[in-house]
């Protein structure tokens, strides 16, 4: 004969949501890896589009003569490498691209020799829009990672989110020490778990319908809880349906509140 103690309801929801939690991050972390391998097999093929041209103007006849670069070539030129300066490092902060420095190529155009110049300016061109195409590709999905890990950050206290691609998400603690799901409060769970959640929702038409969402929700979540939701999920096909008694949630939002009475 064996005894053992039942486990009480509220351990098993607590545990189940746990478990709910890390799947869902891990969801989502599979989700954007596969939106990266999309974006950079549309950066491959911008980059073949590019090199095919420059092959074309290789092979056709002509028998214009190559003239000096313009000063305002030489300036749009420049311009365009230090946004692919800036624009690479913002991606490799998330492993999307890797950081192209281009302060010696800015040297090489800011050389006075004509014919210096002229030949870097005719180098550059096919190199840049190469790279910027690469970037363009998975620029969307920098800008969605970017806006989702910001909103969780600017809601957690004490603790941070972070994504790379090879590693998924993580959470630590202000002293960087690394936090697993069932660390995180109530509350903080049920954030990260409806984020992950509508993020992963956003390649199909979706409407969420979420009963009594500020359960476990401070006060300032819940005045934040359905613009946030609403940030995550700019731009795509995703509708939200909430039963709420909670007015810090509904005041902001007075306009699309339907109220529910009994009728005799």
């Amino acid at each position: 004969m064996q005894y053992g103690e039942p486990k009480r309801i509220n351990e098993l929801v607590v545990r189940s949501r746990e478990i709910a939690l890390s799947q869902a991050l891990s969801a989502a972390a599979r989700w954007i890896s596969r939106k990266a391998v999309l974006g950079t097999n549309q950066g491959s093929m911008n980059v073949h589009s590019v090199y095919g041209d420059v092959l074309r103007r290789l092979v056709s006849p002509s028998t214009r003569t190559t003239a000096a670069p313009a000063q305002g070539s030489v300036k749009e030129l420049l311009q365009q490498l230090a946004r692919i300066d800036s624009k690479s490092s913002e991606h490799a902060r998330y492993e999307l691209a890797t950081h192209l420095p281009t302060n010696d190529f800015r040297k090489a155009l800011s050389g006075r020799s004509t014919k210096k110049t002229e030949l870097a300016v005719e180098l550059l061109k096919p190199y840049i829009k190469s790279v910027e195409g690469r970037l363009e590709a998975v620029d969307p999905l920098y800008q969605l990672i970017d806006r989702f890990v910001s909103i969780v950050n600017g809601l957690l206290s004490d603790k941070t989110i972070s994504f790379k691609l090879s590693q998924g998400f993580n959470i630590q603690n202000r002293l960087g020490v690394p936090l697993k799901p069932a660390q995180l409060s109530s509350g903080e769970q049920q954030l990260l778990l409806l984020f992950c959640y509508v993020l992963t929702a956003r390649d199909t038409p979706t409407v969420f319908m979420i009963d009594e969402p500020e359960i476990s929700l401070n006060i300032k979540w819940q005045r934040q809880l359905v613009q946030s939701l609403l940030d995550i999920t700019q731009g795509a096909s995703i509708q939200f349906v909430f039963a709420s008694h909670s007015m810090e949630l509904l005041a902001q939002h007075r306009s699309k509140v339907v109220k529910l009475e009994n009728r005799p």
